[in-house]
């Protein structure tokens, strides 16, 4: 719940790793309202880093970011996702700054949801397939 008026309302969630993963994508989802979306990864050994940081997030240009290279999370890790809502008449797209937000499928309602891809560190899906007898292998994989 978002209340009125609010330029700077913030939420949180954390996801845990139960096993080595590695990390593909992201895709920050937010509405009208969206300020800000932040993913951070706090690792096992006290270490932690910033994923992704969208300071100016426009839900007019949203975005699936896909990673250059996937990035290792090893188990234990915590990925934060942090994000700033802004209910204020400081925020141009805001349709009604007096309204209390609450969750909902219309763009004036709010979501808040930090989508990622994983896939599991030490899982060979080729080798699975051929052993399931899906297909053959690819020589360049």
């Amino acid at each position: 719940m978002i209340p009125p008026h609010a330029a700077a309302h913030r939420v949180e969630q954390t996801w845990t790793a139960d096993r080595d993963y590695l990390l593909l994508a992201m895709f920050p989802h937010m509405h009208l309202r969206g300020k800000s979306f932040r993913y951070a990864a706090e690792y096992p050994d006290g270490t932690a880093e910033i994923l992704l940081d969208i300071p100016g997030y426009d839900f007019n240009w949203q975005h699936r970011y896909e990673l250059a290279e996937p990035k290792r999370l090893p188990a234990g890790t915590v990925i934060r996702c942090t994000a700033v809502f802004d209910n204020s008449t400081g925020n141009p797209a805001n349709p009604d700054p007096a309204a209390t937000v609450r969750t909902g499928l219309q763009s004036t309602d709010e979501m808040f949801n930090g989508y990622f891809d994983i896939t599991p560190a030490d899982q060979d899906m080729w080798a699975e397939r051929a052993a399931a007898g899906s297909g053959p292998v690819p020589s360049s994989r």
